[in-house]
């Protein structure tokens, strides 16, 4: 595995060599680290497995291999759904909560990956693999009565059920979360069916995955059937949830269709905060400027829409137009 993952493809890039197999493409991006991450599962599986056999509760290889997969699926699942902005968190999911989600686990990472290792040492093997059954009753003494089934017998298992339960939901929403992305955004937007995009989206906010991203194209979506109302209000609710330029340049275009010259320009000023590379959002800025009789605003909105971009000859037109305004102390 060790060779799969570093060695081969450093060597095949090394000597500029396509091997024709996607994960050591020139350009394999994600797949290369899915390669890794299964090879990485089936390593812990084999070792985890391979000592949990040999102690007291071992009852089958699929039992353990079902929660090994549901402890996975609650450890992804769980705190993106708490953290999510609907109830403890600010960030969504794909904005930075995903990430932190998965720090979370490269701690549990490590932390296994340092008991796996000293396994090799057989007297740290020996405390880490200990039993944890009672020594035998000594010889003198009568055998312990196994105890009642009582109040705590019933919460163990009451305790062991609701995690089983717990896994298996969070499994669910994993797999729902990936159907609804796939079939209710990617095709649905693909067919044009926007309604069933709208319940989708739904559909992952509960499942703790609402997406700024989502909700900017089915804005850009209903913008395209004319529906602006609607187009608008996707946009201000990819804002709400996380604040990015494509959103406010999206408003900002909208007002300016509008001939709606404050709120654009004060969306397009949020845009240009976040991403001052944006020539055209500079320029559409001091359009919106221009309506607003601030000429001295959008000269310098019109320079570096101008420095940005030197061969858009209207972006020097306009800041002309704007320094005349500026000269004369005239409405341009």
């Amino acid at each position: 595995t060790q060779a799969l993952w570093f060695t081969i493809p450093l060597w095949l890039r090394r000597w500029e060599l396509d091997a024709g197999i996607e994960p050591w493409a020139k350009d394999f991006g994600t797949y290369y680290f899915l390669w890794i991450a299964i090879g990485h599962a089936v390593q812990y599986l084999w070792i985890t497995s391979f000592y949990a056999r040999s102690g007291p509760t071992w009852r089958g290889r699929t039992r353990y291999f079902a929660k090994a997969i549901l402890a996975g699926a609650a450890i992804w699942a769980l705190p993106a759904i708490v953290f999510a902005p609907a109830l403890l968190g600010r960030l969504p999911f794909e904005a930075g909560l995903s990430v932190l989600v998965a720090a979370t686990v490269n701690i549990h990472h490590f932390v296994l990956d340092g008991a796996i290792w000293k396994l090799r040492d057989g007297r740290v093997a020996r405390v880490l693999l200990r039993a944890r059954e009672s020594p035998a009753p000594d010889a003198d003494r009568p055998p312990r009565r196994p105890p009642r089934r009582g109040l705590g017998g019933r919460f163990r298992v009451g305790l062991s059920a609701s995690v089983w339960v717990t896994g298996a939901v969070c499994l669910a929403i994993m797999f729902g979360a990936k159907w609804e992305r796939e079939v209710g955004v990617r095709q649905a937007l693909a067919a044009g069916d926007l309604a069933r995009v709208r319940r989708a989206m739904d559909h992952l906010a509960w499942l703790g995955r609402e997406s700024p991203k989502l909700h900017m194209a089915l804005g850009r979506a209903l913008e395209r059937q004319q529906r602006e109302g609607l187009a608008l209000a996707e946009y201000e609710q990819s804002l709400a949830l996380h604040p990015g330029a494509p959103a406010w340049f999206a408003i900002g275009a909208l007002h300016l269709k509008r001939q709606r010259w404050a709120p654009a320009a004060e969306a397009f000023e949020g845009g240009v905060a976040l991403d001052p590379e944006r020539g055209g959002a500079h320029y559409a800025l001091g359009l919106a400027l221009l309506e607003l009789h601030q000429p001295e605003r959008a000269r310098d909105a019109f320079a570096r829409a101008t420095a940005l971009n030197p061969e858009r000859k209207i972006h020097r037109t306009m800041l002309e137009r704007a320094e005349a305004a500026i000269r004369s102390g005239s409405d341009p």
